[in-house]
């Protein structure tokens, strides 16, 4: 038996990618493959704490709704593949969303297809809110099966609500009583007690077989569940204690149109990242910048946004900037990266990017 590998991005977005991913390999090829599913992060992982771009992947796979791992693209890496995964026709495929998706300077979503070796199919469209809406788009040229788009749409149409912000405002992020909002905080929980890569699948294997051909019912058995509804109101009583702490630290730059939330001088207030609080605390910006404690090497992450409800006349490109400023990326939208405590020009320059100057 084949064993196929889906590394995808550790949010709701990519779970849901992977969610739909695996149905259609599991539907093409029946008893004769089995997926497993790894979420991933831009932070080390694994024993011996390899970067994303260090760490070895397992063949055959796919990358969704993550940046593409380098070794995608050398024709060797393909030469292990065994005859039984070649003759099931299986390949190797990286599908994603963010501007900054390549994290390789010559590769662009116009050109990506003429860098792809033969075992590699990749679909990169930053114009596309989400992963799962992109595959339903190009759902062709993935050659992916329409009764598992037809069959988890409704989750498709949430993963779009999340990633493109397409709340109806600030407050309405927050609100658990949207289902929206209900897997974007499951899928991101950091509860201490749980596992997260295991809790990961079984949300995951929640969506896709509790209640099979019927979505409606699986999200409704959420809240029924026990866990899921333990998990859903820590993370309510984590965002109350975000809400303070970034009242607590809320600064403004460029007059309102940048909202400033500092927390490298305040691990103590730290609560973890709230990505629209800033637009709740701060309605008339245009921008948000967040800033973490610094690690124990001294690198503070860094993230900006710009404000969905108030967006600017003329806005910046937030991912590619990220890109080559702070050895990050991210969407047009919305970046992330990480800055040195040795660097003190790091947030200025920022600030003066987001301000025009």
């Amino acid at each position: 038996m084949t064993r196929y590998k889906i590394y995808s991005h550790a949010d709701a977005d990519g779970a849901i990618a992977a969610l739909l991913f695996r149905a259609h390999l599991t539907r093409e090829h029946g008893n004769s493959i089995t997926v497993e599913i790894e979420p991933v992060d831009y932070a080390p992982r694994g024993e011996d704490k390899l970067s994303w771009f260090d760490a070895p992947l397992s063949l055959p796979c796919a990358v969704i709704d993550f940046a593409l791992h380098p070794s995608l693209l050398l024709p060797r890496t393909y030469a292990g593949m065994s005859d039984e995964d070649k003759e099931l026709g299986l390949g190797c495929y990286w599908i994603d969303h963010h501007l900054s998706g390549g994290q390789i300077p010559f590769i662009t979503p116009l050109n990506i297809a003429e860098h792809c070796p033969p075992g590699l199919k990749a679909l990169w469209d930053p114009k596309a809110l989400s992963t799962p809406g992109l595959m339903r788009t190009h759902r062709s040229a993935l050659n992916l099966r329409e009764d598992v788009l037809s069959e988890f749409e409704l989750l498709i149409d949430y993963s779009e609500i999340i990633d493109g912000a397409l709340y109806q405002s600030a407050a309405d992020a927050h609100d658990f009583t949207s289902m929206a909002v209900k897997l974007a905080a499951l899928f991101s929980c950091r509860h201490p007690a749980l596992h997260l890569t295991r809790f990961y699948n079984h949300l995951i294997d929640h969506l896709t077989i509790h209640t099979p051909h019927d979505t409606h019912a699986a999200l409704s058995a959420l809240d029924a569940d026990p866990v899921y509804a333990a998990m859903l109101q820590y993370e309510q009583t984590q965002l109350q204690a975000k809400r303070a702490a970034y009242s607590r630290v809320a600064q403004s730059a460029d007059g309102d149109r940048i909202a400033l939330f500092d927390f490298r001088n305040s691990p103590s207030s730290w609560k973890g990242l709230a990505r629209f609080m800033p637009y709740e605390l701060a309605p008339r910006c245009h921008y948000a910048i967040h800033l973490e404690p610094p690690d124990e090497n001294g690198w503070s992450a860094v993230s900006c946004g710009q404000n969905p409800w108030n967006r600017p006349t003329q806005p910046v490109e937030l991912g590619s900037f990220f890109a080559s400023r702070y050895n990050g990326g991210g969407h047009k939208h919305v970046a992330g990266g990480k800055i040195s405590k040795h660097d003190a020009k790091a947030l200025e320059e920022l600030v003066s990017f987001l301000s025009g100057k």
